[in-house]
């Protein structure tokens, strides 16, 4: 079995943007599919790791978002500090 392709979606699982390289990254993700898996580099836990559902979610969410910055939950960040 080949070696799984990691996609990197760190900044776009983490914005509701609808810029040039969210856009990109979001074609790539639904047409990849299965073939690809998602991965996202988390600097509270400091490991990559699989996304989590409400990252999967930021990547389906209609409309866009008031800002482009990458924003981390509360809740992420406390769970990452506490793998760590």
């Amino acid at each position: 079995m080949p070696a799984p392709l990691l996609l990197d979606l760190s900044h776009t699982c983490h914005t509701r943007a609808r810029t040039g390289i969210q856009r990109v990254s979001r074609a790539l993700r639904r047409e990849l599919g299965a073939a690809a898996q998602p991965v996202t580099h988390d600097p509270y836990a400091g490991v990559w790791r699989p996304l989590a559902r409400w990252e999967e979610a930021n990547l389906t969410a209609p409309g866009s978002a008031g800002r482009r910055g990458a924003r981390w939950p509360w809740s992420a960040r406390a769970r990452g500090w506490l793998a760590a």
